[in-house]
C-alpha cells in the first residue's frame, strides 16, 4: 500500500468510482463533472489530494477544497475536508491513518484553518477528533447542524418579502459580508468564488430577499441535487449559502416557496431541504413551515496555531460538502 499527492482534476474517473463504492446511500451522486468543479475553485490556497493505492487500484481518498470565511474581523481562506473514502476492507489498516498523516503534512504547510463535516458517530468523526489534536492542530467543534424540510401548502407566502434570480456578485458578496457575526464561522466568497459557484454542473441559481421597500435584505443558493438511494437516483431541491443576517419566519417561507417552484412542473412544487440553518431559532423555522427531516452533521473547525481566531467559533453557515 502507498499513498500519494495527486492531481484531482486529471483524476475525477477513479475518484468518482471509489466514492460511489465506498460511500453507503442515501449519499450525494460524486459524477466526476461535480468533483472537477469542486477542485476548480479559485483561491490562492490550492487544493489538496490524497490517494491511497494497492499497486495500480485506489483503495482510498481525502481531499481538500478552498473556501473564504470569516469571523468578526478575522478573514481567511481555509479549507473545507471532504471526499473522505476507503474501500471497506481497508477500513480496519492503516489506511485511514496515512491517509490522514499525509493531510495533516499538507495542512501545516498551508497554515490556513480547515473546516470538516461528519455524521455523528460515524468512523469520519471518531478519526478527526482524535487525529488533529494528536497532531497539535487546535479543534474546536462546531453545530450540531440540523436538516430541515419544506413542503409547500397553501396560501403561500407573504408578499412581505420578494426572491428573485440574480447574476449580480456585489450583490451577493454584500448579503454574504452582512452575515459575519461573532461566533459564527460565515462564508464570504469572493466574486470570482462566486461566479465559481454559479458554474456548478448541477443546476444553480443565486437568489435575491427583498423586503417591502425593495431594498435586499438577504440572498441564498438552490440547487438540484443528484442522490444515490438504494433504489434509485433521485434528485432533490436543496437550499445552501444562506445569506440572511437577520432570519425571519417570513423571509424563510419566501425562500422555500420560490425554491420548491424552480425545475418543478407548472402548477406543482416540490419538498425542499435545507441542511444547515445554524443559529436560527427553533421558533423561527417551525413558523416558516420548517420541519426536521432527521439530518444531523456535526463539524469541526482545526488549525495548525491552536489560537487562531476561528477556533472560537460555534457554528457556520458554509455549505455542507
Amino acid at each position: 500500500m502507498r499513498i500519494e499527492a495527486i492531481d484531482a482534476i486529471s483524476q475525477v474517473e477513479p475518484i468518482s468510482r471509489l466514492l460511489q463504492q465506498a460511500w453507503e446511500p442515501p449519499c450525494l451522486y460524486y459524477t466526476p463533472e461535480y468533483l472537477r468543479w469542486q477542485f476548480r475553485f479559485p483561491a490562492s490556497t490550492p487544493a489538496i489530494s490524497y490517494a491511497a493505492y494497492e499497486e495500480e487500484a485506489m483503495i482510498g481518498f481525502m481531499g481538500a477544497i478552498p473556501r473564504r470565511l470569516q469571523l468578526g474581523p478575522v478573514h481567511s481562506e481555509a479549507y473545507i475536508v471532504s471526499f473522505f473514502a476507503i474501500l471497506p476492507g481497508w477500513r480496519p489498516t492503516l489506511v485511514p491513518a496515512s491517509l490522514y498523516a499525509k493531510m495533516l503534512a499538507a495542512f501545516r504547510q498551508a497554515n490556513v484553518p480547515i473546516i470538516g463535516f461528519a455524521i455523528p458517530g460515524q468512523g469520519g468523526e471518531r478519526i478527526a477528533a482524535r487525529a488533529y489534536p494528536a497532531a497539535r492542530f487546535g479543534f474546536q467543534t462546531l453545530g450540531p447542524f440540523l436538516g430541515y424540510g419544506y413542503r409547500p401548502c397553501p396560501p403561500g407566502p407573504s408578499a412581505g418579502v420578494e426572491v428573485r434570480e440574480t447574476t449580480d456578485l456585489d450583490l451577493l458578496a454584500s448579503a454574504a459580508e452582512a452575515c459575519v457575526a461573532e461566533r459564527l464561522l460565515c462564508n464570504v466568497p469572493n466574486r470570482s468564488m462566486l461566479a465559481h459557484y454559479l458554474k456548478d454542473p448541477q443546476p444553480r441559481i443565486a437568489v435575491s430577499l427583498h423586503g417591502t421597500d425593495g431594498e435586499p435584505i438577504g440572498a441564498a443558493m438552490i440547487v438540484r441535487t443528484t442522490i444515490v438511494t438504494p433504489q434509485r437516483h433521485r434528485t432533490v431541491t436543496t437550499v445552501d449559502n444562506l445569506f440572511l443576517p437577520s432570519p425571519t419566519a417570513e423571509a424563510l417561507s419566501a425562500l422555500c416557496d420560490y425554491a420548491s417552484r424552480c425545475w418543478a412542473e407548472p402548477g406543482t412544487a416540490r419538498t425542499v431541504v435545507l441542511p444547515n440553518l445554524w443559529g436560527i431559532g427553533a421558533d423561527v423555522l417551525q413558523v416558516a413551515g420548517l420541519r426536521h427531516n432527521g439530518g444531523r452533521f456535526m463539524g469541526y473547525a482545526c488549525a495548525p496555531d491552536p489560537q487562531h481566531p476561528f477556533l472560537r467559533a460555534e457554528g457556520t453557515n458554509l455549505e455542507i460538502v
